[in-house]
């Protein structure tokens, strides 16, 4: 419907949004991992059966493993679209010093294969034929592509094609600047990853360090004491302490830091702790087999 006009004061009505099931899946995850984390109490106090800290451990990972994957698919996406963005802006560009208008320019594009950025290039495309302005166009575009580098090359698109100036040269600025950002990106993950690595190997250690005290030294440790407490000792009294006392203290700092390190890991690697859950996932998994299974 190229060229048609709305009639005066007929809104464009929002579409209703579809149930998003990974979203539902995602969130029932969470109820549930929030059900196991609380049954930790009452099973550290007798209530129910059942160790606390492998209830806890199971709670963070039925909790955070479906976070972690939505979070590390929106990422992806966010990644792709990032890297496609300025070859649709250089096509724009192309387009427009052909002679063709910006939202003849954008139909174009549309048809072209964009990867995650084409959907939202088709529905841009479907705003500009229902007439509405560019700019207003382009500005819900960038929101919904939910990127900074996105974002803030739409708005200077938009200001530029409302203020009448250069709209090519414009394109091709923001498509350089476009690309700039994804470089840059690249370069600081490629420089952080070796401390997310640092984290990670940090961890195994740890836990290679626990299985050697809990293996050698610990039982020696729990006899000795043992023995003590039931000597007899002027004056003096010793409690015994118990193989659980320890793994439990171990436990329970090895999924703190499996936590910790994981969130940690993700305000390096990506900026946000919301790319941690991943790693953190990762970790929890690896000292619940170990606790669980292992000692």
């Amino acid at each position: 419907m190229n060229g048609s006009v709305l009639p005066a004061g007929l809104k464009i009505a929002k579409p209703a949004r579809d149930v998003d099931l990974a979203r539902v899946v995602t969130w029932g995850a969470l109820a549930a991992g929030i059900l196991l984390a609380a049954a930790a109490m009452p099973a550290a106090l007798g209530y129910i059966p059942g160790r606390a800290l492998d209830l806890l451990a199971a709670g963070l990972l039925v909790g955070l493993g479906p976070f972690a994957l939505l979070e590390n698919a929106r990422r992806r996406e966010v990644e792709e679209i990032d890297d496609r963005f300025p070859d649709f802006l250089r096509d724009l560009a192309a387009s427009r010093r052909a002679g063709l208008t910006l939202p003849a320019a954008v139909e174009v594009a549309a048809r072209s294969d964009h990867g995650a950025l084409g959907h939202h290039i088709r529905r841009l495309a479907e705003r500009l034929d229902w007439n509405i302005e560019f700019a207003e166009a382009f500005e819900r575009f960038s929101i919904e592509t939910r990127t900074p580098a996105v974002r803030r090359a739409a708005r200077l698109v938009a200001e530029a094609s409302a203020a009448g100036g250069n709209v090519s040269e414009v394109l091709m600025i923001a498509a350089r600047d476009a690309r700039a950002s994804r470089q840059m990106r690249v370069e600081r993950r490629s420089m952080i990853s070796m401390y997310v690595a640092i984290i990670h190997i940090s961890f195994v250690v740890f836990l290679g360090v626990v299985a050697l005290l809990y293996a050698t030294l610990v039982p020696e440790l729990v006899l000795a004491t043992s023995q003590a407490a039931s000597a007899s000792a002027a004056g003096l009294s010793f409690r015994s302490v118990d193989l659980d006392d320890f793994e439990t203290f171990y436990y329970a700092a090895a999924l703190a830091q499996g936590l910790g390190g994981g969130l940690v890991a993700g305000v390096l690697g990506s900026g946000s702790w919301r790319g941690g859950l991943g790693h953190a996932w990762v970790m929890v998994a690896l000292a619940f087999a170990v606790f669980a299974g292992v000692l």
